[in-house]
This record gives C-alpha cells, sequence and structure tokens, in this order.
C-alpha cells in the first residue's frame, strides 16, 4: 500500500469516527425521546404523536423507574406526580397526552401492561371523549404503542401525518417555567409574570370568550351529538377489568371543567352517561356546577384547570382536604348518584332561569372565596 493510499484510509477512518461522533453527541444532547436521561421528557412540542411516541419510548427504556402512572388528555398536565407518589408510596409519572381521548387511554393502559411492572393508574377523563374524540383524533394519534424495532419508530413517526415536522420537534426545546415544587408547568399560559397581566389574559381570553358563547350550555342535545358515548363506556369497562386481572388499583377522576366547557356536553344524556360510568367504577367527579367552576380565575383556558387546582383535587382525594359542600369532588357510586344527578338537574335549570332572567352566567372573580389561590401570589 502505497503513502497515498494510507493517507486516504486515516482520512476516511477519522472522518467516519468524527461523523459517527458528531451523530452520537447531538443525539445525547438533543435526546428528544428519554434514551439517555434520567428525568422523563422536559419537552412538548404541542403535536400529539410526537409526544406519545417520546414517552411511550422513555416509559419503556426506564420503566423500572415507575409502578404508577396518571393517564389523561392535556388537563392531566398539570397534575404533580410528587404528591401522588408520596400519598400511595410508589413512584408516579404524568403519561398525559395532548388531545388526549378514550382509546389513546386504554392503548397505553395496555401498553404499560405489557412492559412495565404497574401498580397503581390514576385516570382522569373530562367527559369530551363522548363526542367525537375516537374519530376525530385516530388518524393522527392512534400509533402502535407497541414499536418493536427503532427502525419501525422513527418509520412511523417521520411517515405520520403530524401536524408538526419531527425536525421542528428535536429543534424547539421551550424551557417551561418550574413551580416552587419543581414541577413543571407545561401548561403556563401567564407568559407575564405578573398578576395584574395575568388577570387580562384571563379577561381577554376567557370571560369575553365566556359571554359570547354562555347561551350554548343550555342548548339540548341528542344522542346523535354523542357518537363516541357507547365506545367511551364499553372502554372503561375493559379498563377496569384488566385492571382487575393484574391486580392494578385504578383511580377515576372526572377532572374540573368550567361552566362554558359543560356547553357541548351538559344534558340528560351526560347525566346518564355519569350514571352508567358510577356503575362500572366508582369515580371523583370535580365537573359540575361547584363554585370553583364558576370561577375564570382557576382556569388557564376554558377547558384547563390551574396547577393549584390540581394540588387542591389531590388533597381531596388524598383526604386530606375537607372537600367543598357544593359537590366538588364527591366520589360517586350506585349508592349516591341518584340523588347527585337531582341535584345537578336542580342546579342547571336553575342557572338556566337565571339567564333568561339576568342575560348572563354568574361568574366568580379573584376576590371571593370561589377562586383557588395562586401558589406564587401571581399568574
Amino acid at each position: 500500500m502505497n503513502i497515498s493510499s494510507k493517507r486516504w484510509c486515516i482520512v476516511f477512518i477519522a472522518f467516519s469516527i468524527i461523523t459517527m461522533g458528531i451523530i452520537m453527541s447531538v443525539n445525547y444532547f438533543i435526546d428528544p425521546y428519554g434514551y439517555f436521561s434520567d428525568v422523563p421528557p422536559r419537552k412538548d412540542s404541542g403535536d400529539g404523536l410526537v409526544l406519545r411516541n417520546a414517552k411511550l419510548s422513555y416509559i419503556r427504556n426506564h420503566s423500572i423507574l415507575y409502578d404508577g402512572f396518571i393517564i389523561g388528555g392535556s388537563r392531566a398536565g398539570v397534575i404533580d406526580p410528587k404528591p401522588v407518589s408520596i400519598y400511595t408510596g410508589l413512584s408516579f409519572y404524568n403519561l398525559f397526552f395532548t388531545g388526549g381521548y378514550q382509546e389513546d387511554y386504554e392503548r397505553s393502559i395496555d401498553f404499560l401492561i405489557e412492559n412495565t411492572a404497574v401498580k397503581n393508574i390514576f385516570l382522569q377523563i373530562h367527559g369530551r371523549e363522548i363526542i367525537n374524540g375516537r374519530s376525530l383524533f385516530q388518524h393522527i394519534y392512534a400509533v402502535d404503542s407497541n414499536i418493536p424495532s427503532k427502525i419501525r419508530y422513527y418509520r412511523t413517526i417521520l411517515l405520520s401525518d403530524c401536524s408538526t415536522p419531527i425536525l421542528n420537534y428535536i429543534i424547539k426545546r421551550d424551557n417551561y417555567p418550574i413551580k416552587n415544587n419543581g414541577m413543571i408547568n407545561y401548561f403556563e399560559v401567564f407568559y407575564d409574570p405578573s398578576q395584574k397581566e395575568g388577570m387580562q389574559y384571563v379577561n381577554q381570553k376567557f370571560v369575553n370568550n365566556f359571554r359570547e358563547r354562555e347561551e350554548y350550555i343550555f342548548i339540548e342535545k341528542s344522542k346523535d351529538d354523542f357518537p363516541d358515548l357507547e365506545y367511551t363506556l364499553d372502554s372503561l369497562v375493559r379498563i377496569r377489568n384488566k385492571c382487575a386481572e393484574n391486580n392494578i388499583a385504578l383511580t377515576l377522576i372526572v377532572c374540573p371543567s368550567s361552566v362554558l366547557a359543560l356547553s357541548g356536553i351538559e344534558s340528560p344524556i351526560f347525566w346518564e352517561f355519569l350514571k352508567r360510568v358510577s356503575s362500572i367504577t366508582g369515580f371523583y367527579n370535580f365537573n359540575g356546577y361547584s363554585k370553583y367552576n364558576f370561577n375564570p380565575y382557576n382556569y388557564t383556558d376554558e377547558t384547563h384547570y390551574r396547577n393549584e387546582v390540581a394540588d387542591k383535587m389531590l388533597r381531596i382525594i388524598f383526604n386530606q382536604e375537607t372537600p367543598p359542600d357544593d359537590d366538588w369532588g364527591i366520589f360517586l357510586t350506585p349508592e349516591n348518584i341518584d340523588e347527585y344527578l337531582e341535584r345537578r338537574k336542580n342546579e342547571y335549570y336553575g342557572l338556566k332561569k337565571i339567564y333568561e332572567t339576568t342575560g348572563e352566567i354568574p361568574l366568580g372573580d379573584m376576590t371571593d372565596s370561589s377562586f383557588i389561590p395562586l401558589s406564587k401570589g401571581n399568574f
């Protein structure tokens, strides 16, 4: 071998090593899928498919770290797994998904049963799953959670109909605000940290919008408005049975929703849905006409509640705080569901009468007892 050939080989080998080093270092430092990290993925691109795959990939590679999981849509993103871990004595991971719906939840539980030693599941639903979640999202989000190889894994992501390209997700490294307890605030929407700016945001983005749409709460609905109702109930039965068969404790929560968020579902049909859910499994209900749900400052928008609301919700579930006397956090079973629904119906028709008389629904503000205080004194 002459000198030029040796030089060429050396250059080629050096180039290959450098190239491989660059690729490996980029993957290590960016690490969008949590292969090298000891903490859960820190980024939420807002794209449901990428976030789903990132979280499931992380769990598969770190399954030994967790035996409890919080499952739900984006509203569940503010539930702090740390106090849940303390209350239960287990290690919890928040497996929330943006745009989550019932099939999502069930597939996730299947994945956890197959890939982890899960002992406890907190499943949060919001009620709107019965509208069209499955038919609306399945073509985008219903990917195979049990991907057998990395090649197929990347192919699934890159060839799927994503609303955000994978490259944008890798490059975009948003730093979300951190709460005092160290939890990442994924749904921080009040970008200005001052209370004044936070109030302006709520007024502009929520209260004004509420006033434009509050009449829709009282529009009559039919079964045709809830095409996924039976699927959701059947899915809950399957989830209950799977948890029982695998000795997994299941806690079902119907999460807090502002009064405006009830506009798409509140009806005798939804009340019957709640009754049928109670016959499947008992559940904690934070949805309804509690004073907290009439206060827009407890929410970041009409559907997503604040971190402090989630903290209060957990304290009630784990008997660390006495629930209010307006059914916020009531545990519903076949024994008390009829009595509860009778109160809810009376509250609904009473509210309708107030609206017909005054032209608006009364809302709380930051000065009355319906406001759940901010942990830092500002938004």
